[in-house]
This record gives C-alpha cells, structure tokens and sequence, in this order.
C-alpha cells in the first residue's frame, strides 16, 4: 500500500497570491519499486539502477513520487513529463514540458518522504523526521544553543529534538546550503505554538530574518516547512489517500 497525503496551500503576500502543494508519501519499497514505471523517465530509471542500496533506491523512489505528484496537481500536467533532475550541489531541480518556472525541496527518512512544489517567485523549502527515531539526540543537544533549549522547553523530550532538527534542515536547504555550514547558524530565536489546523509551530531565526519556519505534528512525524516571514499559509484542500491512485489522476 501507498499512502499518500496531498496538502494544497494557498499563501498571501501584500503584492499578491501563490499556490504551493505539499505531498507526503509513505510505503514500503516493495510496493513503490511495483509502479515506478508510473513515475520515472527513463533518465531517472537509469539514476535508480546506479543505486546499490536498497535502502537509497527506496528513498529515491519515494521522494520522486511525492514531488512529481505534488507537480502535476499543482500545474495540471502527466507525471511522466516531469522530470527531477540535480543540481551541482545535489539539490533537485524540477523541469516540466509546460516550462513552469517552479522549484521542488524534497526530504525524505526510511519509509516516508515529503515534497513541497511551489513557485520560484516565492521559495520554500520541506523537511520532515519520525519522532522518537534515531536521530543522534545528544549532538543534537549539544549543539543547540542554552536560548533555543530554553524556547522549547515546553515541547516534550522525544519531540524537542526531531523538531530543532527539521526547523534548521529545512531552512539549510531554503538557502541551498544544507547542513554543511555552522549548525549555531541557524540558532531559533523565536518559537511560538498555534492553533491552526495544519501547522503546530511558528519559528523564526536571527541571522535568516526574511524567512519563518512552519512545523507540523503528528503522532508519527514532524515535517518543518521555510518560506518568506510575511507570507500567510492557508490551506485550499487536503486529501489523504490510503491506496495507491494511478497517474492518470494526476494528469
């Protein structure tokens, strides 16, 4: 079985109104390895094969689907003549025959993965953990500045730290830079609860003022999202899919 979960987001500026989708896709690799054919050119059937772990096969499948789902919901377009290609950094760049100008942040963790498509005009970026993983809770801590502790010390222990981590991932690939800078770059200096029925977080950073964090929570996983500070999310649909739908459905 594929589960897939599809959120399409609606965000407002003062200048004007963007779609962005979100999609989170969780399955064994079994089941995604039976319909890759659905999904992958022949380009990223070939990058596929060059795995030899099962274990990178798995995650490259998943983030292939959630992503290229997420693009053709959200520019009407097949599946298949969309195609993510890297970048000189390994960033995934998203090339689709309508000539959208879109870009894609992928983020994927064993059996699950998140993709977010959204307009270049208006980047965002996705990052998502299971809690209580394996995550190594202790550098994670130690890395963590007295501040950020201090800010979450209402979150419970086996969350705090999946959430920190997440926060600071998805705003590393916001600036394409990705975790291989200072991890005290990306200190929290704002953390804020909502009550909204999507995101349970609000985060923001000193040294990336011009960006906020969203975070979601649920029992299984926190997924972080970065996108411009004055920009307001709000959700047009979310559907929840406890089986596999063909690419068609996409189209």
């Amino acid at each position: 079985m594929i589960k897939i979960n599809q959120i399409n987001l609606g965000i407002n500026r003062k200048k004007g109104t963007y779609k962005a989708n979100i999609v989170i896709v969780k399955a064994c690799f079994t089941d995604c390895d039976a319909k890759r054919n659905l999904f992958l050119t022949s380009k990223e059937e070939k990058k596929y094969k060059g795995y030899k772990s099962k274990v990178r096969r798995h995650e490259f499948l998943l983030g292939r689907i959630a992503a290229k789902i997420a693009a053709s919901t959200l520019i009407k377009e097949e599946v298949t003549k969309i195609q993510i290609d890297s970048g000189v950094f390994g960033q995934p760049i998203l090339k689709n025959s309508a000539k959208e100008n879109l870009q894609v942040s992928i983020s994927h963790k064993k059996s699950i993965a998140a993709a977010i498509v959204c307009s270049q005009e208006h980047p965002m970026a996705i990052d998502i953990e299971y809690i209580n993983d394996t995550l190594n809770y202790q550098t994670i801590k130690k890395q963590s500045t007295l501040k950020e502790l201090e800010l979450l010390n209402n979150v419970s222990e086996h969350i705090k730290y999946s959430l920190i981590w997440t926060i600071k991932e998805a705003m590393s690939k916001a600036i394409k830079t990705g975790l291989t800078t200072p991890f005290q770059l990306f200190e929290v200096t704002y953390f804020k609860k909502l009550n909204t029925s999507i995101f349970s977080f609000r985060s923001l950073m000193s040294n990336f003022s011009q960006y906020q964090i969203v975070s979601r929570l649920t029992e299984e996983y926190v997924m972080s999202i970065a996108l411009p500070k004055n920009s307001q999310i709000s959700i047009d649909t979310e559907v929840e899919r406890n089986s596999f739908i063909n690419s068609y459905e996409y189209g």
